[in-house]
This record gives C-alpha cells, sequence and structure tokens, in this order.
C-alpha cells in the first residue's frame, strides 16, 4: 500500500523546507517566587503558540481511565539582572489536587529542545517566506525570537522549549487528569536557584453534537490516527486529524487501497466515493482551483514532483489551496468547525453561506494537493483557519468506541490503533 504523508510534510515555496522541522506550540506571564525567604531569579514562562489549547486523548475501560496529551511548547524570559543557566523541567499531572504523574528531563534531551530548537527557529521565523509554512505546524506564534541557542540565558533573553518534540504524557489510572503543571529550573552565577513555573487546565474536549463519519464505512480504512505521533499529532490544526483511504482485496488476493498496480486515479477505491457532512451547518469556506488532472499519474508521486508543482500553483491558487488541494469547510454553531481535504477537481457541491445537514453529500475523494493517493484527509478544529486553528477530537453517532476495542466504554476519538478498518457498513 502507498503510504500517505501528512498535508504538512510537503515543501512549498520558499516556506516549505520548515514544515516538517518545527512543530511548537502564548506567552503568559509568571510572578516571580520565593525559596526558603528568598527571591530568586525569575524565569517568566509562557506557551509558544497564541491560544493553544492541551487537550487529552482518552478512554475508559472498565474502571480505569487511560490519557495521552501532547505537551505544550514554551517560551521563557530570563527577568533577573544574572546570567541564568537552565538544568530541569519537570511536569506534573494532577488529577484534582493530587499528583498523578511526573516526567523529569535535563542533559542531553534538555539540550535538544531548547538549543536546537533556537537555532533553527532563529533561521526560520527570519525570512517572512516561510510564515505560511511554519504555522502548518506552529500555529499563530506570538514571538519570533531571537532565541538562545543554548542553556544559558542573559538578562532578558528567551528560550524556547519545544517539548512536543520531547515526549508525550501517557496516564492510566482510576481518576481523569484535569491538570498539567511544568516547572522549569536553573541556576545563577549565585547559590540562588532560578524558576518559572506554568499550569494548564486540561480540555478534555468531546464532540458537541452527535456527528456522522464523513464517508459511507464500506471498505475504508483510518489511516495517521491521533496515536501516530509522528504524522498529523505533530502538527497544530491537525493534531487529532486522520486520513480514509479505500481498502480491499486486489485482483492477487492482497489487501490493497487499489485494484492492482495503480496506472490512474479511478484504479484507487476511494476515488470518487461521496463525502458527507459530518453535521447541521454553513460552508465557510471553499478552494477547488487545483488542477486533479495535475495529479492523475500515481508513478509521479514523489517530493520532488510535488515540490515543483507547488513553488508553481501557490502564487496561482495560494498557500492553502496548493498544500491542502481542494477542500470544504463547515462551522456546526458550536465552535466546531470540520474540514474535508484533497477533494476531487470539479466535485464540491456547495458554495460559501450554503446550509448543510448530517449526511448530505457535499464533495467527491479525489487526490488533489500534497497527496501520494486519493484519500480524504478529515479534521475536525475550534475556528474556520485551519493554519491557526486548535485541532479537537471527534466520535461520530455511527462509529462506537468498542469498534475499536469491545472493552472501551468510552472515549473522545478514534485513537486505539494506528489503523482502524471498516469493512461493512454501520447502521446509524
Amino acid at each position: 500500500m502507498t503510504s500517505l504523508r501528512s498535508i504538512s510534510s510537503v515543501r512549498a515555496a520558499r516556506a516549505l523546507p520548515w514544515l516538517m522541522i518545527f512543530f511548537l506550540g502564548c506567552a503568559a506571564p509568571m510572578a516571580g517566587r520565593k525559596n526558603d525567604g528568598e527571591v530568586t531569579a525569575v524565569l517568566k514562562v509562557g506557551t509558544f503558540t497564541s491560544g493553544k489549547k492541551v487537550i487529552p486523548l482518552f478512554y475508559d475501560m472498565g474502571k480505569l481511565h487511560l490519557a495521552n496529551i501532547k505537551m505544550p511548547d514554551l517560551v521563557a524570559t530570563n527577568g533577573s539582572e544574572r546570567l541564568v543557566t537552565l538544568q530541569q523541567i519537570i511536569v506534573v499531572g494532577r488529577a484534582g489536587a493530587n499528583e498523578a504523574v511526573r516526567y523529569t528531563f535535563d542533559g542531553d534531551a534538555l539540550s535538544n529542545i531548547v538549543g536546537e530548537a533556537g537555532i533553527k527557529l532563529n533561521k526560520a521565523l527570519a525570512d517572512p517566506a516561510n510564515d505560511d509554512g511554519l504555522k502548518i505546524g506552529l500555529g499563530a506564534v506570538s514571538t519570533r525570537g531571537p532565541f538562545v541557542e543554548g542553556l544559558t540565558l542573559k538578562p532578558g533573553e528567551v528560550a524556547v522549549f519545544r517539548l512536543s518534540r520531547l515526549s508525550f504524557i501517557e496516564y492510566t489510572g482510576p481518576a481523569s487528569l484535569t491538570a498539567l503543571d511544568i516547572k522549569i529550573v536553573g541556576n545563577t552565577e549565585v547559590p540562588t536557584p532560578a524558576f518559572g513555573e506554568i499550569s494548564f487546565e486540561l480540555d478534555a474536549h468531546a464532540s458537541k453534537a452527535e456527528y456522522v463519519f464523513p464517508l459511507a464505512k464500506t471498505n475504508v480504512m483510518l489511516a495517521n490516527l491521533p496515536l501516530n505521533l509522528t504524522q498529523h499529532r505533530q502538527q497544530h490544526s491537525q493534531e487529532f486529524a486522520f486520513d480514509i483511504v479505500g481498502m480491499g482485496m486486489d485482483k492477487s488476493g492482497v489487501l490493497n487501497t487499489s485494484n492492482g498496480a495503480p496506472t490512474k486515479l479511478s484504479d484507487y477505491i476511494i476515488y470518487h466515493k461521496d463525502i458527507v457532512a459530518i453535521g447541521d451547518g454553513v460552508v465557510v469556506e471553499v478552494a477547488e482551483g487545483f488542477p486533479e488532472s495535475r495529479m492523475g499519474n500515481p508513478k509521479e508521486y514523489t517530493e520532488a514532483f510535488f515540490e515543483t508543482l507547488l513553488k508553481e500553483l501557490v502564487p496561482k491558487i495560494g498557500f492553502k489551496n496548493a498544500l491542502c488541494g481542494n477542500y470544504i469547510i463547515i462551522d456546526h454553531g458550536n465552535g466546531e468547525y470540520s474540514a474535508y481535504m484533497h477533494v476531487s477537481e470539479g466535485t464540491i457541491k456547495k458554495k460559501v453561506g450554503d446550509h448543510v445537514t448530517a449526511g448530505e453529500a457535499i464533495a467527491k475523494v479525489g487526490n488533489t494537493g500534497h497527496s501520494t493517493e486519493p484519500h480524504l484527509h478529515f479534521q475536525v478544529m475550534d475556528a474556520q483557519d485551519f493554519l491557526v486553528a486548535n485541532g479537537l477530537p471527534v466520535m461520530f453517532r455511527n462509529v462506537k468506541p468498542q469498534e475499536m476495542n469491545q472493552n472501551i466504554s468510552a472515549s473522545n476519538s478514534l485513537l486505539f490503533s494506528d489503523y482502524l478498518l471498516f469493512n461493512e457498513l454501520a447502521g446509524e
């Protein structure tokens, strides 16, 4: 089976070299603290992305609650008049007032997420031509640095901490996690510790409406699900996205996404299947300028091909349409927006302002944008602009948690595996 890449893994125009490098997660000031009666050198800590929400994936199995949390990326400013050398990061997950899980990072791990991140970000953020590409991974950046490129901060200097690239919080226990407390510890030139702290109330988001699956659940597979930590999960608005491909037995009896070796788009099982609106809402954005004829030969699907094609198309149809292909976005009127990407050229049935109902056909699956084969890239967000919106987990009334595992009683996302295969239509 041809592997699928996240829509953000391509490089487009001058922004492209940075798309798979930076995945950082806005600056909120923290007050100083005292330690044994002495005022410490203050590290003012905040998040790196404006409006960043920390949302756990969760599922319940019997009396156990299981959670997976992408840590937010941080910035810290040396608010003292002394040098501060960073030493350690402590992350505590709380269930109410009780500590439930603790992570500690230092040494090489700290150097990698601070010094190396500073080097790459300083280079990328210096050129505004990279901005759209960086937003795919970062969202809306609140500060452009410059950032320190090591572990020592002079007064007023800023460090960035790529915690999301270091580890995910994993928790299994009888209670739900409700907060993350993060403490950054350093040393000064005198024996006075320097530290800064920040806390996040966890947003255990669950879908606000009873949505339906965006395709007929017949011979389709969900790929790159949220627990695939190296794909969509590393991007900002795509944090809980997934790809849907066709799946069936090919002519040789092998489970595949196409009927034998594909030579044209119609050889793929999912090509031109109807895409349906997951819920009632209003169409707020449509892009349909990507010419699918340029994507008709599967043998051309290489990174070099995509880079050349996108450099050509970005000036003509814009960055988002070139990268994501033809797409449609629906506002469901409850703070949730659904996005359907890589849609076939000329098949979008709705225009901006049109009302849609749950299950109504809105377009057909295609192969436009950065797509290695026909598939539907689907995601839910908390705002219309998928460059800066927070991704949201989603469940569907016709995909029960038990379809992931019979022992799961509740979940806020199709997270149990990297892949989920449906071979027959599920009842409503």
